[in-house]
């Protein structure tokens, strides 16, 4: 019984249980997904067809050239069955892009002129054209060294050769200055006679070397582009700006001086001497003389950091002559004339002539030699913080 009653429950259970199914189904949207679907689709696409390559899809990089090559042989036998296709009939004919023309692959080699006669035979062959230009070219080179060498079979002495070829060439030189200076195979000519004659006379290049070492830098107050980017811009008249041909400096600390004593400066200005800039406050060194009553001081050399520049300047006193100016030179010269004259007036004569009397001499005479070389030195003293000017002799 129990088993009856169980087969008649599931028999009529699946006619309960699917009605219900079916609207839980359409409840929760079942049945109307196409509709969602295209009503959400917005925006861009973003699936990209696949390359549609036909018979290509299988040809890599060397199978796209051998088809290149295939069309053009193509090419080619529908310009040699073209009546009217007509090649370069002028094979010494020079068009600017020759050389880009017989390089190029076979793809662009036929881009050529219509022929007005299928039979007429093509003259623009690179090979040839090759070939042409390289016999013209023999040929030139043939006839130049004939022209050169009338006798090459004949013995020479090197020492005549050698000064033929610098003839040649001083001849060349002046055939040729007659035209323009600038023209490169002269100035390679004349480095080239430079350089032979230097083997020749070697003296001339320690002259050459001479004037090198002699030679000095300019000292300015500028570098030259400053007066030009440095500036204040404005609607008023520009004013000329006023180069200073002199720097300012001072004595640096109290010197006691004689002559070829050196003196001490400190730079009160920024200078350029060979485009380095020398910052204010550099110390330079300068050898003194003097003559009556001023101290005249060059300075030959200026040290910055590891460097060392030749100059040539004179140091200018404010007053705007050279040297500095000394009060009362003259008058500690002339006393110190008198004492070195009295000295030399000292008779020794009195002296006696023996042994002891020649020791007692000769001891007084180097005293006397020590004090006129003294009394020649004329010291002066030069304050600390005095203040003179630097002018360059290399400008005017």
């Amino acid at each position: 019984m129990k088993n009856v009653k169980q087969r008649k429950m599931m028999l009529v259970l699946p006619l309960l249980v699917i009605p219900f199914l079916t609207m839980a189904f359409w409840a929760l949207g079942g049945g109307g997904t196409k509709a969602a679907s295209s009503e959400t689709a917005k925006g861009l696409n973003l699936d990209l067809p696949n390359a549609n390559l036909k018979e290509d899809k299988l040809l890599d990089k060397l199978g796209f050239y051998d088809k290149a090559d295939k069309d053009s042989l193509k090419m080619e036998e529908w310009m040699r069955s073209d009546p009217y296709f007509k090649r370069d009939t002028v094979p010494a004919e020079i068009y600017p892009n020759e050389l880009q023309d017989l390089t190029t692959t076979t793809a662009s080699k036929f881009n050529q002129r219509l022929n007005t006669s299928p039979y007429e035979k093509g003259g623009n062959n690179p090979e040839d054209q090759i070939m042409q230009k390289l016999k013209l070219l023999e040929n030139e080179m043939n006839r130049n060294t004939a022209s050169t060498y009338d006798d090459p079979l004949k013995e020479r002495n090197p020492d005549n050769e050698f000064s033929s070829e610098v003839d040649r060439l001083e001849q060349l030189l002046k055939v040729n200055n007659t035209g323009s200076n600038d023209d490169p195979e002269i100035k390679q000519l004349e480095g080239t006679l430079d350089k032979i004659l230097d083997i020749q006379h070697p003296q001339r290049v320690k002259e050459r070397s001479i004037k090198n070492k002699e030679a000095v830098y300019a000292v300015r107050r500028t570098s030259g582009a400053d007066t030009i980017v440095k500036g204040f811009y404005s609607y008023s008249d520009d004013k000329e700006f006023e180069e200073q041909n002199a720097v300012e400096a001072v004595v640096y600390g109290n010197q006691v001086l004689v002559n070829g004593s050196v003196v001490k400066f400190r730079l009160l200005n920024d200078v350029y001497v060979k485009g380095q800039l020398i910052k204010s406050g550099t110390y330079i060194n300068g050898i003194a003389s003097l003559n009556n009553e001023r101290l005249e001081i060059e300075i030959n050399s200026i040290r910055y950091g590891k460097s060392l520049y030749s100059v040539k300047m004179e140091v200018y006193d404010i007053d705007g002559l050279p040297g500095i100016y000394i009060p009362c030179a003259i008058t500690r010269d002339a006393a110190k004339q008198a004492a070195d004259n009295s000295l030399s007036l000292m008779d020794m004569t009195s002296v006696d002539p023996s042994l002891k009397g020649q020791a007692t001499a000769t001891g007084i005479g180097a005293i006397k030699n020590l004090l006129s070389k003294k009394t020649k030195l004329v010291k002066v003293t030069v304050k600390s913080g005095y203040k003179v000017l630097l002018k360059d002799k290399n400008q005017d």
